[in-house]
């Protein structure tokens, strides 16, 4: 056994070592129980999942020497035979080589004889969507009536291309892909077996790789123990699988969440000179801001270690960055297959991402206006035409100041200056809004805040009941709060335009 691969010397030999597929291997073991043996199966799913294991662990479910179990001895002649071929009524048909018509008339021809030693005859078609129409519609008559004591079970990777005929004549059964964390832990009980000594991150990053099949992680565990002996190192790991490092991936991802180009793009140009491939740190990239993304809309669909959880839960990304971020990669990678120069258009793809400002599009044009309005936001936030509220002129402010007489709007100017500013000692997002407003008019219980611009009016009308609410505690009567827009000498508002856009104002006759 020693010199069999990995995935051969640790196929699943029960129900209980078939990892991965608890409602499966749950199912099958009640129906073996109880003897409600079906006829024809479909087992269907992605590569490496398990579907020729759990055919043969059923062949043995059914024809072991000790009875009908479905925990097989593994000791007798069927559960030692059956895996390795050498019993005749348990019968492998590779369908990919033996597609034909001609094939499947020879098994009908077969099929009618009843086993010889076994209790079951079982027929086990692998890859069956490569059967010609022809050889499934000589199938249908036998799959539909076999034979008593015949069983057939059918395994494919593609079941869209099975004829619905044939589906409809079997119980289906769909094998998913194994999740990262059980990989890994079949990973390390193997590991520990084989003696072998490996680095922390290797099988998550070898997990990662295999795509949820067991069968690939453990051809990929093998190809390591060839290369690295019985010392598997992180470095050599990610220099075989070719996988960019932890290292090289978070400084990226930090770089992108820091939005310094700057320091990407000198980074970008370090790791190529250091012999990097780019194309597997794009797509290396791209897992990782895809988890982030998944991870922030819908975690639960994300099979994550509780340290990797607290890392992403950490990261100041929008869901909308995400998503630009992920598009721009993925329209790159499809740039890469005809760029003259791949780390031209690299850079240029950081750019996008980290500078949309600058990109001829409607979604460039948005950001744009964003930035003038935040600028001209900030002008008209310390234009010197907004006049200010005068000092108070007793200190700080006492809720009872105002209790037992009638509130003056005189009371409220000479005291707005203190008011607002237990907003800021209690860093109230209210804080920076009400700084720039002033007290206009007092009528009977409405209170008229004049505000500079209609961006910040705006903003306040969407918390009025917030700030009502401070001003009844802080003055101990109750008021409501009505926003006006205060007017603002438009020669200075063009002054300070002219200044902030770097322009000048075209007069008639300018040339």
């Amino acid at each position: 056994m020693s010199d069999l691969v990995l995935y051969r010397k640790w196929r699943s030999r029960s129900f209980d070592e078939l990892v991965g597929q608890p409602q499966i291997t749950e199912t099958l073991r009640n129906a073996v129980k109880t003897g409600k043996i079906g006829h024809a199966y479909l087992f269907c799913g992605p590569r490496g999942t398990g579907k020729t294991s759990a055919a043969k662990i059923l062949a043995k479910a059914l024809n072991c020497e000790k009875g009908m179990t479905p925990d097989p001895c593994g000791e007798c002649a069927a559960c030692i035979g059956i895996p390795n071929g050498s019993i005749l009524d348990v019968i492998e048909i590779d369908a990919a080589s033996n597609r034909g018509i001609d094939e499947i008339r020879d098994l009908r021809e077969k099929i009618k004889f009843p086993p010889t030693v076994c209790r079951y005859k079982v027929y086990i078609i692998d890859e069956v969507h490569m059967l010609t129409p022809e050889a499934f519609n000589a199938l249908l008559k036998t799959l539909e009536e076999p034979p008593p004591s015949t069983v057939f079970i059918l395994c494919t990777t593609e079941p869209h291309k099975l004829l619905s005929t044939v589906a409809s004549r079997c119980q289906r059964f769909d094998f998913k892909r194994i999740s990262q964390s059980v990989i890994e832990k079949r990973l390390a009980e193997i590991g520990k077996a084989e003696n072998l000594e490996i680095d922390s991150g290797v099988l998550t990053m070898i997990a990662r790789s295999s795509d949820g099949s067991l069968r690939d992680a453990l051809s990929l565990l093998d190809q390591l123990h060839s290369f690295c002996g019985q010392t598997i190192q992180k470095q050599k790991a990610e220099l075989l699988l070719g996988q960019t490092s932890e290292e090289v991936l978070s400084r990226f991802i930090l770089l992108l969440e820091s939005k310094d180009l700057k320091t990407l793009l000198i980074f970008l140009n370090e790791t190529y000179s250091n012999g990097m491939d780019l194309s597997q740190l794009i797509r290396d990239l791209m897992f990782q801001l895809r988890q982030i993304l998944i991870f922030k809309i819908s975690p639960e669909v994300l099979d994550l270690l509780p340290e990797e959880k607290e890392k992403m839960r950490s990261l100041s990304f929008s869901s909308e960055e995400l998503y630009r971020y992920l598009k721009t990669l993925s329209d790159l990678r499809n740039e890469l297959r005809t760029a003259p120069y791949p780390g031209i258009a690299i850079e240029l793809a950081f750019i996008r991402m980290l500078r949309v400002q600058w990109e001829p599009s409607m979604e460039g044009l948005k950001k744009r206006i964003e930035m003038a309005e935040g600028k001209l936001e900030r002008f008209l936030g310390s234009s010197p035409s907004i006049p200010s509220a005068p000092a108070p002129g007793a200190g700080t402010l006492h809720k009872t100041s105002a209790a037992g007489s009638d509130l003056s709007l005189d009371y409220i100017r000479s005291s707005w200056t203190d008011i607002v500013e237990n907003l800021s000692a209690s860093r109230s997002s209210l804080y920076p809004s009400l700084q720039q407003t002033l007290p206009s008019k007092l009528e009977g219980s409405v209170l008229v805040l004049s505000a500079p611009n209609s961006i910040l009016k705006s903003r306040i009308d969407q918390k009025k009941e917030e700030v009502s609410r401070f001003l009844n505690q802080t003055l101990n009567v109750s008021l409501q709060i009505e926003v006006e827009v205060q007017p603002i000498d438009p020669d200075q508002l063009i002054r300070e335009a002219e200044k902030i856009f770097e322009g000048a104002v075209l007069k008639e006759g300018d040339g």
